[in-house]
């Protein structure tokens, strides 16, 4: 279950999970809440790609999908699978959440062959539209490793800027106020 995340003057939720639904459906994609069965799903897509928040070493195989899951659900407030024909395509999900500063996001489309259709920037729509009504500004975070110019044009189009750089790990953000 999510927590109840109030701002430091009680006012509404911020990012409240409980609210969440299970599913959201897009015209294309549907987003699916981070279940056990993603397991198998989680495993390829950590492997060989830059590390996810959450990330797990390694152990005897039958059980380290069931510990990447689980350690993906500690780490993310809110996490769902990217679902495309019903197949999983993706992840996006918040985590290093600071109540009505600042939240980090997650998206990864797992295939070449589904980027640059648009699947990401409607997940990015359905997620983010939960939580748009009626809060007080926050910052949404993106941390990009070895960033790439698809990568940093997709989230400029998104209205991400540049916040700070370091030797390989670019930060990119956007003010959020009661709107995606």
């Amino acid at each position: 279950m999510g927590r109840d995340l109030r701002n430091n003057s009680g006012g509404s939720p911020i990012f409240l999970c409980l609210k969440l639904p299970r599913s959201i459906r897009g015209t294309s994609v549907r987003l699916k809440r981070l279940a056990v069965t993603d397991g198998p799903f989680l495993t390829g897509l950590t492997a060989g790609v830059a590390p996810l928040p959450g990330r797990v070493t390694r152990g005897p195989s039958f059980a380290y999908p069931l510990r990447l899951w689980w350690r993906m659900r500690q780490r993310y407030t809110c996490c769902y699978t990217i679902r495309r024909d019903g197949r999983p395509i993706g992840l996006i999900g918040l985590y290093g959440l600071d109540p009505g500063r600042t939240a980090e996001l997650t998206l990864v489309i797992a295939e070449e062959a589904d980027r640059g259709k648009g699947y990401g920037t409607e997940s990015y729509g359905l997620f983010m539209s939960r939580f748009s009504g009626g809060r007080p500004k926050e910052t949404v975070l993106v941390r990009l490793a070895q960033p790439e110019a698809r990568a940093l044009s997709f989230w400029r189009r998104l209205g991400f800027l540049e916040r700070a750089g370091g030797s390989d790990i670019l930060t990119l953000g956007r003010t959020m106020s009661g709107g995606r």
